[in-house]
């Protein structure tokens, strides 16, 4: 009687033995599968570390660009500006110049009125000018008849006398 007694709790024992060895297989799966799984969540923290490292990377050249751009455009409304400036300042130059010219094109004018007034006063002259050589003429044509008249008369009178 003790002999089943002895095989049952040796089948007990090999059962618990048994229970044991499955436990702590178990126990080392779940341990290496926890390992395994805890290597996979490093590396994706690290694969996640990175992206984050990365994104703020190009946060920070986004914002870099996002400056320059700002003082491009800083820089591009002031030449803006100061184009803007300069066109005005030509813009009255040339309003300026335009008074200008609209001046001595009306002095100009008046020149030339004055020139048309003077050519006509200088053919009234040139007119006066030949009536006066012809005058000239005459009075030198009309004297030398005084002086043949004058001889004549002395000659006259020289015979006058002698008789």
């Amino acid at each position: 009687a003790e002999m089943p007694e002895l095989q049952q709790r040796l089948r007990r024992e090999m059962l618990r033995r048994s229970d044991e060895i499955t436990l702590e297989q178990k126990f080392q799966t779940a341990q290496s599968l926890a390992e395994e799984r805890t290597q996979q969540a490093i590396r994706r923290a690290d694969i996640a570390e990175q992206r984050v490292n990365a994104a703020e990377k190009q946060m920070k050249s986004l914002e870099m660009r996002l400056e320059d751009a700002s003082t491009n455009l800083a820089s591009s409304t002031t030449a803006l500006q100061l184009a803007q400036a300069e066109k005005d300042r030509f813009s009255q130059d040339a309003s300026i110049a335009k008074a200008k010219v609209a001046q001595i094109m009306e002095q100009l004018s008046d020149s030339e009125a004055q020139n048309a007034v003077l050519q006509r006063e200088v053919e009234g002259f040139s007119v006066l000018q030949s009536k006066f050589d012809d005058a000239i003429s005459k009075a030198s044509l009309k004297e030398q008849s005084c002086q043949d008249l004058t001889e004549q008369i002395a000659v006259l009178k020289a015979k006058n006398d002698a008789f």
